[in-house]
């Protein structure tokens, strides 16, 4: 530190530091009314006190849950889709009801997480992977802080939530998880009797065949499809009105489709060029009414449990349980584990393998019946 005289009794103290974050030297001042012993020890507090305020980086650790959350919310969507930002959301609401913002950042403990999971699990009897989701969440906002403010600890890494035990219900809907190739003749049959769903029932043909997801059917377009193949090259977001990037990079693929298949593109693509001028379906998407918007999936899924009842199949069907009909349809035909999840864009085999190994059960299921009608 060196003193400078600036004027009658006014002293400039003066201290040098580096910058953390240029890594070039710096200066820092207080001007004073004396250069006496007790003047420069009060200009050294000072001086020290003011560089390590620049020095230190690291924010300062928000003191209520809400406020941290909200922060980590900031940084959090600019990273994902629309639609996936909105479906967080939901799960973030679900904390928020059982954590209140004013709660303190310390007083979130591994205990009130797992009280909230269990609560979630437990009484409201919400699904296992669903309540997974909550503590996923509730563990990044806390890894934000990890990274953003020096917190040392994350109170979500030490909880885990417990499976009920099975029962005969659970058993049950696992076995009413998929449609067959007589159900969805069925259900197809009545959409396309109904009044305008004919369109509703070329898509639940299509989505059995091909086991697209449906916003990736709503995406497609003319462009998309060539010969006998379609590529899944993006996602339909209702909110925005647009194509965006298909769910991860797994998911953007080509597909071969079966004569079927591409009977329905054939036919829909035929209609749109008589039924939609260029200039209101001017991406050219297949799967669309008579405006040039692709069909709407809650009004698809609504035809679908309708029709469904009424031909009497009882069973909790969507647009999601014909792609994993189509997984167990192609299990059924021995198709290798590998090659189905390359063809409905499975990055991570966990999903396909549930549904691939419940289907093979029932093949030896079947097996063991036709043996013991063998006699001998």
């Amino acid at each position: 530190m060196w003193m400078e005289k600036v004027g009658e009794n006014k002293f400039k103290y003066i201290e040098r530091y580096i910058d953390p974050l240029t890594e070039k030297k710096r200066k820092v001042s207080v001007t004073l009314t004396s250069e006496s012993r007790q003047a420069w020890n009060q200009a050294t507090l000072i001086l020290n006190n003011k560089i390590q305020n620049k020095l230190n980086t690291t924010e300062t650790l928000p003191v209520t849950f809400g406020e941290l959350k909200n922060n980590w919310d900031k940084k959090y969507k600019p990273t994902v889709k629309a639609s996936s930002y909105k479906t967080t959301q939901v799960y973030m609401s679900l904390i928020s009801e059982y954590i209140d913002d004013d709660v303190l950042v310390k007083n979130v403990t591994s205990n009130l997480i797992q009280d909230m999971l269990d609560y979630y699990y437990f009484e409201k009897n919400l699904s296992y992977s669903y309540v997974n989701h909550l503590k996923t969440f509730t563990g990044m906002i806390f890894k934000f802080a990890n990274k953003r403010y020096g917190l040392e600890y994350n109170p979500a890494s030490g909880v885990s939530l417990v499976r009920k035990p099975r029962t005969k219900e659970d058993i049950q809907k696992e076995k009413e998880g998929y449609l067959s190739k007589e159900d969805v003749i069925l259900i197809s049959e009545k959409q396309a009797n109904n009044y305008k769903q004919k369109r509703y029932a070329l898509i639940t043909k299509f989505l059995f065949l091909t086991g697209i997801r449906y916003g990736e059917l709503a995406a497609l377009t003319e462009y998309d499809y060539t010969d006998d193949k379609v590529t899944i090259s993006g996602t339909y977001d209702y909110d925005s009105g647009t194509k965006t990037t298909t769910k991860n990079t797994g998911s953007y693929r080509t597909i071969d489709l079966p004569k079927n298949a591409t009977d329905i593109l054939d036919s829909l693509i035929k209609d749109n060029r008589e039924i939609n001028s260029d200039t209101i379906n001017t991406d050219k998407y297949i799967f669309v009414s008579k405006n040039g918007r692709p069909l709407s999936i809650q009004a698809y899924n609504l035809s679908l449990r309708t029709c469904t009842k009424s031909v009497g199949i009882d069973k909790k069907v969507s647009s999601h349980m014909l792609r994993h009909s189509h997984i167990s349809l192609l299990t059924e035909l021995g198709i290798p584990l590998k090659a189905i999840m390359d063809r409905v864009g499975h990055e991570d085999s966990k999903t396909t393998l549930k549904i691939y190994t419940h289907t093979t059960k029932n093949m030896q299921s079947h097996l063991i019946d036709k043996l013991s009608e063998i006699e001998i």
